[in-house]
């Protein structure tokens, strides 16, 4: 039994509260006087975050915010649209190896003048500026042109690029996005396939795989560029010997052009143009932020124009300028051509080059801005050849009475010139080729007079000078360098022009050099170019017995490799891909490549395989078809080891190039029109398939809406 018995309280400790302490005066530590103050390094790391997130957000802004080039079309001003309406489309090349892009220029006068100008615009500007000049000249009976150079105005701005990415050199990311897309394009179980196949993995591969992707780039605009985009304008619509009329920065693009192809210009016209210098600061699409701000608001770009570029601007003129610069992403391309410009051009060496003294020059200069009236007094000293008169409007041009002021002194420029006369150039030519020439005449004059007599000898002679001068067009006015031409054979040079003779020579040579020969001249690429030649030299290194059916483009008889050659072979029940590439001793990537094939199971799909040829002997005695199939997209010549082709694989084959032939007509009349690839097919549809009557009908309509004011 527990006894419970209470204990005495224990005594509580006799524990005072102290009162609390004073606050000490005295100063306070370091370490809690930084603690508790501001940290003057906070403000500026956040301020210098803020700034960087909005400049990064105002540069990567036009990327994301992509613009339809058919809603830009139908939101311009009517000014603009008016513009546009009045001139043309055409192609140009700017890059080698590249797609060519599409440049847009305006017109007006006879196009049989003997006066012919072109005016280049300078930096952002474009021929919107110079549509009074073109004008003003066309009624003075001067063929005047002024284009849009790619990346500027109506022309393209950016065009589609293919990148090419070797694979093991691009970090994680890029390693897994190389696993992925391999994934993607062979199967999960690829790797498994190769074990099985070669007993390895082939890892090296893999580190040399190129990937190609799209990508979209803006037009980068320098002096290799602007001489292309010249020699095409010229040539292509016939204007040389031209009157070149150089604007604003355009002269630092197109100097050296000048300098090489001087035998192309009869004149050239400085515009308000330094090489040095432009008259709209690079500054003000330059900088990411102020771009946006300037041509993102319409009363800053006006100020921007009155301060540095025009004397007078109304807002609607100064919404176009704004609208062309900002359009498509165009402020990136006006950059890229602000910084290629030549601007350590020595203008008054450059002016004292052989190939440019002898040009005739006018400087035409601005007056209303004393700075830039100094600059046009540096320029006329510079071009001690050059005759100087100035306008009174700005350095870009205005229409109205500025425009006419300008056009009135490049007619009276151009119009004292001599006319343009297509000379002959005086160079030596062979005393055998002379000989050549006059036998010939006296041979043609021989048989006039006295009917059969040396009949024999008067054909051939007369043979020889019409393939002679088709060939040269010797009778255009002009006279070649034989000696430059063909140096090595000059001493039989008259055989040559005997297309007999030269058939002879021309079947002799493989299939490359066949095709090389064709870009000596006219004559040698009728010959070249025969189809029954070229059927020769095509079978003959694999003594193929005959090539039937025509191929689709007239590249495909440049190369005769074993490439170009594939057996046929109609699937069964039980094939694969591993069997077929036992039964005929070729590779299975081979198989896939060729087919176009992501994976063995694609073979179901399909009523028949491509297979490499490993053993070119086969092809001895064969047939072989000439095939595009819809499969593999590619063209090859099939050999078929049962005989010929089946009756439904060749409609498949045909009905897949018939649709691919509509795809390229109606890619080609969207571009066009402008338009989406539902309208064009309308358009198409209702015309029956006819592409002009299409355009026909869509400007009809699209003249319609303007007179009733839909758009």
């Amino acid at each position: 039994m527990a006894i419970i018995t209470e204990e005495p309280d224990s005594p509580k400790s006799s524990t005072k509260i102290s009162p609390p302490k004073p606050h000490s005066t005295s100063s306070p530590s370091p370490s809690s006087s930084s603690s508790s103050g501001a940290n003057p390094f906070q403000f500026w790391f956040y301020f210098t975050l803020s700034v960087s997130l909005i400049t990064l957000f105002f540069v990567s802004l036009p990327s994301f915010t992509t613009q339809d080039p058919k809603k830009w079309f139908l939101t311009l001003p009517p000014n603009l649209r008016q513009h546009y309406s009045k001139g043309r489309i055409f192609k140009v090349q700017i890059t080698p190896n590249l797609p060519q892009v599409e440049a847009f220029s305006i017109q007006d006068g006879p196009v049989k003048s003997d006066h012919k100008v072109l005016i280049v615009h300078g930096f952002g500007c474009s021929s919107y500026a110079f549509r009074g000049i073109v004008k003003a000249l066309g009624l003075k009976g001067v063929h005047a042109i002024a284009i849009d150079l790619p990346g500027s105005g109506f022309s393209d701005k950016s065009m589609t690029v293919m990148e090419e990415n070797v694979g093991g050199g691009g970090g994680g990311l890029s390693e897994l996005w190389e696993v992925y897309n391999e994934i993607k394009e062979k199967g999960l179980f690829s790797g498994f396939d190769q074990l099985i196949e070669k007993g390895y993995i082939d890892h090296e591969e893999k580190k040399l795989r190129v990937s190609k992707r799209e990508v979209v780039k803006s037009i980068e605009l320098g002096t290799e560029e602007m001489g292309r985009v010249l020699s095409q304008v010229i040539n292509d619509m016939g204007l040389a010997p031209v009157d070149l009329v150089l604007h604003d920065s355009a002269l630092g693009l197109s100097a050296n052009w000048i300098s090489e192809n001087s035998k192309l210009v009869r004149s050239v016209i400085l515009l308000d143009s330094l090489p040095y210098r432009t008259a709209l600061p690079l500054w003000a699409v330059g900088v990411p932020v102020l771009r946006e701000v300037i041509l993102g608001f319409g009363f800053v770009f006006e100020r921007v124009l009155e301060k540095f570029c025009l004397k007078s601007v109304t807002k609607s003129e100064a919404d176009a300028y704004r609208v062309l610069l900002k359009g498509r992403d165009g402020g990136r391309s006006a950059v890229e051509m602000g910084k290629r410009v030549n601007y350590s051009l020595d203008l008054s060496e450059w002016a004292r080059l052989d190939e440019v003294k002898g040009l005739p020059m006018r400087v035409i200069w601005s007056s209303s801005f004393l700075e830039w009236s100094q600059e046009g007094s540096w320029v006329g000293n510079a071009v001690r050849q050059a005759t100087f008169v100035s306008h009174s409007g700005g350095p870009w041009v205005q229409e109205g009475s500025v425009s006419e002021e300008i056009a009135e002194s490049i007619y009276e420029f151009v119009s004292s010139l001599p006319k343009a006369t297509r000379q002959a150039e005086e160079e030596a030519t062979p005393e055998h080729i002379k000989m050549v020439q006059d036998e010939s005449k006296s041979s043609d004059h021989h048989q006039h007079v006295h009917g059969s007599h040396n009949h024999h000898d008067g054909h051939a002679h007369t043979h020889a000078h019409a393939g002679y001068a088709d060939a040269y067009g010797l009778g255009d006015g002009w006279t070649i360098d034989f000696e430059s031409t063909i140096s090595p054979m000059n001493s039989n040079f008259s055989a040559l022009l005997c297309q007999d003779t030269l058939r002879a020579i021309l079947e002799k040579l493989p299939l490359p050099d066949l095709a090389r020969s064709a870009c000596v001249c006219r004559l040698w690429s009728y010959v070249a170019s025969d189809r029954e030649m070229q059927t020769r030299a095509f079978k003959s290194p694999w003594k193929i017995k005959d090539v039937i059916g025509d191929p689709s483009s007239g590249s495909f008889w440049r190369d005769n490799g074993i490439s170009k050659f594939a057996i046929s072979h109609r699937i069964c029940r039980g094939d694969s891909v591993v069997g077929l590439a036992v039964k005929y001793s070729v590779q299975v990537m081979d198989i896939k490549r060729l087919n176009n094939m992501m994976s063995d199971h694609g073979i179901y799909s399909r009523e028949r395989l491509l297979i490499p040829i490993s053993k070119p002997e086969i092809l001895k005695n064969g047939t072989c078809y000439i095939e595009l199939d819809p499969y593999a997209k590619r063209e090859v010549a099939v050999l078929y080891l049962e005989g010929r082709p089946d009756k439904k694989l060749l409609n498949v084959s045909n009905r897949w190039v018939s649709e691919q032939a509509k795809k390229k007509v109606l890619e080609s009349l969207r571009r066009s029109m402008q338009v989406d690839d539902g309208t064009a097919q309308y358009y198409l549809s209702i015309s029956d398939g006819d592409p002009r009557a299409a355009l026909t009908q869509f400007s009809e309509d699209l003249r319609w809406e303007r007179q009733v004011g839909f758009t």
